[in-house]
């Protein structure tokens, strides 16, 4: 089964409508859309979210496989990541703990791809989701074997920037 023929403008605007749902109906806030870019056939890099280097991230991830398969990723600095864990806990990050921060990335990548994955099967792709997985690091690499299309949209939330990344995958 190969990737379906879905244009880049098409994704583009599913990304972000599903990324600006998660932000409104989880943390209650609008977030911007600030551009894309087509990462397909290229090598893939960790996003900079932030202007320090070899400042630790926090990804959220989940697949989805059927007629359509792929993943997506969303990456935040710590920063931005414990105060939409504070604004979804209403606890403060000294009181919720490390844990709770990642299953707050984990569920917001969730809900992102849920999202996706329901605009894609309004075009007709039936797919189901599988677990999320939330991982933190500073040095993180991205598998792109079998991904055919590899878009990267960056949004800013708070006045600090985070990346929603979707991969395309052919079914091997």
């Amino acid at each position: 089964m190969s990737v379906p023929d879905i244009t880049y403008d098409v994704l583009q605007s599913k990304i972000v409508q599903s990324v600006s749902n998660v932000c409104e109906t989880m943390i209650g806030e609008k977030c911007v859309f600030t551009g894309s870019e087509d990462l397909s056939q290229t090598r893939i890099s960790t996003p900079e979210v932030g202007s320090e280097k070899g400042v630790s991230l926090f990804v959220g991830s989940v697949g989805f496989v059927g007629e359509i398969n792929g993943v997506v990723y969303l990456f935040f600095r710590p920063t931005l990541i414990e105060r939409i864990a504070t604004r979804i806990t209403s606890k403060a990050v000294e009181r919720m703990g490390s844990e709770m921060v990642f299953d707050v990335c984990g569920e917001l990548a969730n809900v992102f791809g849920g999202g996706l994955k329901g605009q894609l099967e309004e075009l007709g792709y039936e797919s189901t989701l599988t677990i999320p997985t939330a991982l933190s690091g500073d040095e993180l690499f991205i598998s792109t074997m079998g991904v055919k299309q590899y878009i990267r949209a960056s949004f800013t939330l708070f006045e600090e920037r985070f990346v929603a990344d979707l991969a395309l995958a052919d079914l091997v």
